[in-house]
């Protein structure tokens, strides 16, 4: 149900308790008529038992919010993707587990080409219409277990559990034609999109690192034409600053 029609629910049931409850006490004022205390008893038994479906209804519909709101807070409107407060907080647990366990794991930073342009040529709703193509054709070319999100804009950003940089690689080249594949876009050329991958830990164990490299082999695929590269580890220098 949507939260509109929980909330209706919830109020329809409060109602009906509540009417029930009226129903109720009238039939027990002529069945005790001549016996007050009786009477009495037995409201107060019908009193709690009523309170306790309120109580109850109240603490679902409340749980039901906030799981409701814990996933707004977590989801990209336009693509129903993860967003980029939910990424970094599954990067941070990633990376506390690879620093723990020694789970590898990969990051593909990826930019669709072409959007601006379709954006220009053919207004922000047919653009809109190529960023959810493109959502949907990553999230069914991955595992589950994988996280896709939506860092903004045009950019996208997987998170590939247990993934060397080798079979890193091979995801982001099916990554890369799903989209050529599925994408339909208004007018020429087709949108693409340009992957860079980065690897835990051989670009580094920190956000930063991993994220620098990702993106600066992204923009290395994107001005060689070639979809998709593979970063080099970042400058010494910037992984001391990371680690400070």
């Amino acid at each position: 149900l949507r939260g509109g029609g929980r909330d209706a629910k919830a109020a329809d049931l409060a109602r009906d308790v509540s009417t029930l409850q009226a129903v109720l006490i009238r039939a027990l004022r002529e069945e005790l008529a001549d016996d007050p205390d009786a009477f009495a008893d037995a409201v107060e038994l019908l009193a709690d038992a009523t309170g306790a479906i309120h109580a109850a209804a109240a603490e679902a519909l409340v749980r039901h919010r906030s799981r409701e709101l814990e996933s707004q807070a977590n989801t990209d409107t336009l693509t129903g993707l993860a967003n980029l407060r939910a990424l970094q907080r599954r990067l941070a647990e990633m990376l506390e587990m690879q620093r723990r366990y020694g789970h590898p794991f990969a990051v593909l930073l990826m930019d669709v080409d072409g959007l601006k342009r379709i954006n220009d040529s053919h207004g922000h709703q047919a653009g809109d219409r190529v960023l959810m193509q493109v959502a949907m054709a990553v999230r069914r070319s991955v595992r589950t277990v994988e996280v896709v999100a939506r860092l903004g804009g045009d950019e996208f950003c997987v998170l590939a559990p247990e993934q060397d940089l080798k079979s890193a690689a091979v995801l982001a080249e099916r990554l890369s034609a799903a989209v050529n594949t599925d994408v339909i876009s208004p007018g020429e050329p087709p949108v693409g999109m340009s992957v860079g991958v980065a690897a835990c830990p051989d670009h580094g164990d920190t956000a930063e690192a991993l994220l620098d490299t990702a993106d600066r082999a992204m923009y290395t695929a994107k001005a060689a034409g070639d979809g998709v590269a593979v970063g080099e580890p970042p400058p010494a220098e910037f992984a001391e600053e990371a680690k400070t």
